[in-house]
């Protein structure tokens, strides 16, 4: 199953390493909000439409995380 990671405003794809190291799971993407808004505002249709491009037509399933520091 492939693990998909999203950053939080204010952070970055490398956000993520420390908790990559600590998963079993390898098949790990980042959606990088950056390049999200630079296609439009950061909304669900932008963001689904990164998970498509990221997961392709595979049809495999994957989870989706969301970092955000208060």
């Amino acid at each position: 199953m492939k693990v998909i990671l999203i950053h939080g405003l204010g952070q970055e794809p490398s956000s993520w390493e420390a908790v990559k190291e600590k998963l079993s799971v390898k098949d790990t993407s980042e959606i990088n909000l950056v390049v999200v808004q630079d296609k439009g505002p950061i909304g669900y249709k932008n963001l689904y439409d990164e998970v498509k491009r990221i997961c392709g037509n595979s049809g495999d399933k994957f989870s989706v995380y969301h970092l955000e520091v208060l």
